[in-house]
């Protein structure tokens, strides 16, 4: 990859970020396409890009041109709408879900309310035995 197609690209992703953190109202529209990487161009002149199988928008324009095709066309098809944050950062709903279950594993394992009156030592029902002084002065 020469460092003019590397810089385009760089300049691709930070403008899709950028506009991801300006832009508060409404979700990124997800379409996903049979081809892993290719352009569609609409009869507006406008692009719909389409990298790893999927394009993510917000103009009205792309998004009703691609639900034409989604209803015409078996190679298009339709997912998720994401977030802003969805958009920058793909895996966030896996991060998320992770970060959940691992709280609540450490909220179960922290939760003392079931193990009153229990230590490691002791088992249910049986009282801890009081050490004499033989067995400490040892």
């Amino acid at each position: 990859m020469s460092n003019d197609a590397l810089a385009k690209l760089k300049a691709q992703q930070q403008t899709a970020k950028d506009d991801a953190d300006k832009s508060t109202d409404g979700e990124w529209q997800v379409f996903t396409f049979s081809r892993k990487a290719t352009k569609v161009v609409l009869p507006s002149g406008k692009k719909a890009i389409f990298t790893e199988g999927r394009c993510l928008t917000k103009d009205p324009d792309v998004i009703e041109y691609l639900e034409e095709m989604v209803a015409t066309n078996n190679a298009f098809g339709r997912a998720d709408s994401l977030t802003n944050e969805e958009a920058v950062d793909p895996n966030i709903r896996l991060r998320l879900k992770i970060r959940e279950e691992e709280r609540a594993k450490l909220a179960a394992s922290l939760d003392y309310s079931s193990k009153m009156g229990e230590t490691e030592n002791s088992t249910k029902g049986a009282s801890a035995k009081t050490a004499n002084s033989a067995q400490t002065a040892s």
